[in-house]
């Protein structure tokens, strides 16, 4: 809870947002192949915040598997580059708590509500001090 900005957080945060930010701009003829823009790049830190959005429920794979290569348009055609298999991910409901800062969200609101209730009850204790203390100090 209390670590929220640290450095490994705020990576599995960003591979969220990138896992998010996926988009189908186009499907290629023939074969109805996806093209995908802002597919997020394999690289090590990316696949550990993935694994550990995993097993936090954060997010599902979708395709396991798919070829995938890196797209170029030549006058206009696209020509795709060499093939790789890649996992696909798709964000779950927690996924997009967890990107819109739900948790942290509730925390403060807690905070904050437990505060509201210790001045309440603060100035409860005072007013009743007050009125107690006033009536025996009164001058006849």
């Amino acid at each position: 809870m209390f670590d929220y900005f640290s450095p490994r957080e705020r990576q599995i945060r960003k591979a969220l947002k990138i896992i998010a930010g996926q988009r189908v701009t186009m499907i290629v003829q023939p074969h109805n192949i996806l093209v995908i823009e802002k597919s997020p790049i394999s690289t090590e830190w990316f696949e550990v915040a993935v694994q550990t959005c995993r097993i936090r429920g954060w997010v599902e794979v979708l395709h396991e598997g798919l070829p995938s290569a890196e797209l170029h348009f030549v006058k206009g055609q696209p020509v795709s580059g060499p093939a790789h298999r890649k996992t696909h991910y798709r964000l779950t409901e927690g996924g997009w708590n967890a990107i819109r800062g739900t948790h942290a969200l509730v925390i403060v609101a807690i905070v904050l509500s437990a505060l509201s209730l210790g001045a309440g009850v603060a100035s409860v204790a005072l007013t009743w001090e007050q009125m107690t203390g006033s009536q025996s100090t009164k001058a006849p």
